[in-house]
C-alpha cells in the first residue's frame, strides 16, 4: 500500500472495516435470530405437552396444534422419522431432516410403562424459502445503499478533515515561486498538523539560513578568486605592452596567458556548479581537440610513472561541446588514471558519442582509499548532471574504466535554472 495516498488509505481501511463488520453483524443476526425462532419453538412444544398432559390427567380431551402430533412410542413416526432421532433421552429436542426440513420432537414419560412422543412441523409456521430470499434481497440492498451512502459521507468528511494539509502543501508550494511568503501560523500547536507546521517553519528556516550563506561565501570566493586573476592579468598585459626582444620570454609569457585564462574559466565553472546555473556561456569545439590538447598535457607525465596514453576508435564522430566543462572533466580524468593506475596502457576510446578512459590499477588500490578517485570524480559527476552527460565507473579487480555519454551541443541551454542565484 505504498504507492496509495494517505486519503486512500484512510478510505479503504475504513471501507474494508465497514464492510466486514456489517458482514459480521448480519451473520450474528441471522444467527441470533436462528437461535431465537428454535427456542420459541420448543417453548411451544413445552406449553402444548403441558397442557396436554394435564388435559389427559383431568380426563378431557386435550387439544393439540395442527401441527403437533402425539405417538405411543417412537416406532409409530411416519416417514421413518425415527432413522432421523439422534437424541432419545427424556425432553425437546431438534430433528436432524436431511432434506432441510424443520421438525422438534419430544419424549414424555407419561407412566413408567409408556413413552409418548410429540412431532412438532414448524415448515408451515416459520418463514417460507421465498419469504427469506426475498428478505435477504432486501437487506443486500439496503447494505449496498448504506454503504454508498457512508462512502459518500465518509469522502466528504475525510476531505474536510485533510483540507488544512492541503492547505499547507498549496502554500509550501506557493513559497517556491515566492520565498518570502509566510505559511500560516494559525494552528494550534497541541495537535499533530500544528506540530507538522511548526517543523516544517523551522526547518524552511534552517535551510533558508543555509542557503543564506551559502550564497554569501558563493560571493566572497568569486569576488576573492576573481581578485588575484584580474591582478596577474593586468601585470601580464603591462609585460606584454614592454618590448621584450629576447624570445625566451615569450614563451613564459604565453603559458601564464595561457593558464590565466583557462583559471579564470574554471573558476567560472566551479562557481556555475555552486550557483546551480545550468551551463555557462564558453565556446563550442570539438571534443577530439580537447582530448588532442589534454593528452599533449599530461603525456610527459604519464611517461614520468611508465605509463602510455594510447588511443582506439574514431575520434572524428565525437560531438560539439562547451570547451570549458569539457576540458575540466577531460584533465580530471585523465589525471586521475595517471594517479590511480599503476605502469601499463592507459586506453582512450570513442564510440559515437561516447568516451571511455580505462586505466589498470594495482595491488594498493583494494584497499579502497582512491576509490572514486575523490574530489575530481565529484567535479566531473556535478559537471556531467549540469550538461546532462551520463557519467559512468566501472571498477574491476585490475582495471578502472570511466564512461561519459555526451549530448550534442545544440540539446544543451546556456540559460541558468534559476536567475536568482
Amino acid at each position: 500500500m505504498t504507492h496509495f495516498s494517505l486519503s486512500q488509505r484512510i478510505k479503504l481501511a475504513y471501507s474494508v472495516s465497514f464492510v466486514l463488520l456489517s458482514l459480521v453483524s448480519v451473520l450474528l443476526v441471522f444467527a441470533a435470530s436462528k437461535k431465537i425462532e428454535d427456542h420459541i419453538f420448543e417453548k411451544q412444544l413445552q406449553i402444548t405437552i403441558s397442557h396436554y398432559l394435564a388435559a389427559k390427567a383431568q380426563g378431557t380431551v386435550p387439544y393439540l396444534p395442527p401441527h403437533i402430533s402425539v405417538y405411543p412410542s417412537i416406532s409409530d413416526l411416519p416417514n421413518n422419522f425415527s432413522q432421523y432421532i439422534n437424541n432419545w433421552t427424556a425432553g425437546v429436542h431438534e430433528l436432524n431432516h436431511p432434506n432441510e426440513l424443520d421438525y422438534h420432537y419430544a419424549i414424555v414419560n407419561h407412566s413408567p410403562q409408556q413413552f409418548l412422543v410429540f412431532l412438532s412441523d414448524v415448515n408451515e409456521v416459520e418463514l417460507s424459502e421465498e419469504t427469506e430470499q426475498m428478505m435477504m434481497q432486501l437487506i443486500l440492498v439496503g447494505f449496498l445503499i448504506l454503504l454508498l451512502v457512508f462512502l459518500f459521507f465518509f469522502h466528504v468528511i475525510l476531505k474536510r478533515a485533510l483540507a488544512p494539509m492541503y492547505l499547507l502543501i498549496d502554500q509550501i508550494n506557493a513559497r517556491q515561486s515566492n520565498p518570502q511568503q509566510p505559511i500560516s501560523y494559525h494552528y494550534p500547536q497541541d495537535n499533530e498538523l500544528g506540530l507538522l507546521v511548526k517543523t516544517l517553519v523551522e526547518y524552511s528556516q534552517r535551510i533558508e539560513n543555509f542557503i543564506r550563506r551559502e550564497r554569501e561565501f558563493t560571493g566572497f570566493a568569486s569576488h576573492e578568486l576573481r581578485t588575484p586573476v584580474t591582478v596577474i592579468k593586468g601585470a601580464l598585459s603591462l609585460l606584454q605592452m614592454q618590448e621584450v626582444t629576447d624570445s625566451k620570454w615569450q614563451k613564459p609569457l604565453k603559458r601564464i596567458e595561457r593558464a590565466t585564462a583557462s583559471m579564470s574559466d574554471i573558476i567560472e565553472m566551479l562557481l556555475s556548479l555552486s550557483r546551480e546555473q545550468r551551463s555557462i556561456a564558453c565556446e563550442p569545439v570539438c571534443l577530439s581537440d580537447v582530448l588532442s590538447v589534454v593528452i599533449t598535457n599530461f603525456s610527459e607525465r604519464a611517461a614520468s610513472q611508465d605509463q602510455v596514453i594510447s588511443q582506439h576508435g574514431d575520434f572524428t564522430v565525437l560531438p560539439m561541446i562547451d570547451k570549458i566543462p569539457a576540458e575540466i572533466v577531460m584533465t580530471n580524468l585523465l589525471r586521475n588514471a595517471i594517479q590511480h593506475g599503476c605502469h601499463g596502457q592507459i586506453i582512450i576510446e570513442a564510440n559515437e558519442s561516447s568516451l571511455s578512459i580505462r586505466n589498470p590499477v594495482g595491488v594498493q588500490q583494494d584497499s579502497g582509499q582512491s576509490a572514486g578517485f575523490g574530489l575530481g570524480s565529484i567535479i566531473i559527476q556535478r559537471i556531467c548532471e549540469q550538461h546532462e552527460w551520463h557519467y559512468q565507473i566501472d571498477k574491476h579487480a585490475k582495471w578502472y574504466q570511466s564512461v561519459i555519454e555526451f549530448q550534442p551541443l545544440q540539446a544543451n541551454s546556456t540559460e541558468p535554472k534559476n536567475p536568482d542565484y
